[in-house]
């Protein structure tokens, strides 16, 4: 089945961008294979900016390191304080952490991080103590296996 974004009304193309009516839009896709590629590429282009203000910037440290299973929740914290352009860009935020483990195992919190963002709050120490991370990232020497 051939789907297009021209098909779902202008009220559910609206509501996409709106966190409360996410899934206004997927009533459309009830006739549709979720596993279909037309469905999915569909979607990625209306979603780009909010996967890329929302999501990217915490995926830094996974796509230079790779998957690290427990410690992947805590890596994409970290990648998304040091792509912060400075603490008080993440004043006040707030940011959700989701854990998916095997079998039925999963976690999911939400943290807001402190308005406090003077020389010696911990907001600003832990943002400092992290700025370097992206350098020592790319000061890695990739050695080849069997050396």
């Amino acid at each position: 089945m051939k789907f297009s974004w021209k098909e779902i009304p202008y009220i559910h193309r609206r509501a996409f961008n709106h966190p409360r009516y996410y899934n206004l839009i997927f009533c459309r896709l009830v006739d549709a294979q979720l596993d279909d590629p037309d469905v999915e590429k569909t979607f990625m282009e209306p979603s780009r900016p909010i996967y890329e203000s929302k999501t990217l910037p915490s995926l830094m440290l996974a796509k230079k390191v790779g998957n690290s299973y427990t410690a992947s929740l805590y890596g994409c914290l970290v990648s998304y304080v040091v792509t912060a352009a400075s603490p008080s860009a993440l004043s006040g935020t707030r940011a959700g952490c989701f854990s998916y483990g095997s079998g039925l195992v999963a976690s999911f919190f939400t943290m807001t991080f402190s308005e406090d963002t003077g020389p010696k709050s911990p907001l600003n120490k832990m943002w400092c103590n992290l700025a370097d991370v992206k350098t020592r990232l790319d000061s890695r020497i990739k050695v080849l296996q069997g050396i």
